[in-house]
């Protein structure tokens, strides 16, 4: 029982930092000047076969949906998994018209159009792939600890502190779900 209660509180903490997340997208997109013919997010991801699914299916209801009205298309991109991440976001490309799959080489090609990048695949990954991210002209809104104690990196937090967007040099941090609860109680 208390397994599943455990289980339970793990993933409304998940779910709503999805939620968050997307907040940020689309104060930065509000905020910020990107292109006006919609956001191109691009989730970057490395061995999180026990999460990506659901994040994934979350948030293509929410852009299918109508929900993500400024999100135009989804790109996923495996950062070389060791687990079944790649297998899982190829089966999810096939079943959503909407979710492009690419890997690494082929996205750095494709930035000059992206908007928005979501990297959830850990502080290294993310301290090596922002650079590029941010030379091409995109925002890269990192959920890893990488960037959360930076000077020039605003920690923003929906609905918190908003304005601090204007600040980026493109680069957001993302506090982790149980900071991002806590912080709109507090």
């Amino acid at each position: 029982m208390w397994n599943f209660i455990f289980n339970a509180i793990i993933w409304v903490l998940a779910l709503y930092g999805l939620i968050e997340i997307i907040k940020t997208i689309i104060y930065t997109y509000t905020y910020t000047n990107l292109n006006p013919n919609g956001i191109y997010v691009i989730i970057a991801v490395k061995n999180q076969a026990d999460k990506i699914e659901g994040f994934l299916r979350a948030l293509l209801f929410r852009v299918i949906y109508g929900k993500e009205e400024n999100i135009k298309n989804v790109i996923a991109v495996d950062l070389n998994s060791k687990d079944e991440t790649k297998k899982i976001i190829t089966k999810l490309g096939e079943e959503y018209s909407n979710l492009k799959i690419s890997n690494w080489r082929e996205c750095k090609e494709i930035f000059d159009n992206i908007d928005i990048v979501m990297a959830s695949a850990g502080g290294s990954t993310s301290q090596k792939f922002a650079p590029e991210i941010v030379k091409r002209g995109g925002v890269i809104i990192d959920n890893s600890s990488a960037f959360r104690m930076e000077k020039d990196v605003p920690l923003v937090i929906a609905g918190v502190n908003d304005e601090d967007l204007r600040k980026h040099k493109g680069i957001i941090a993302n506090p982790n779900c149980s900071t991002s609860q806590l912080m709109l109680v507090l």
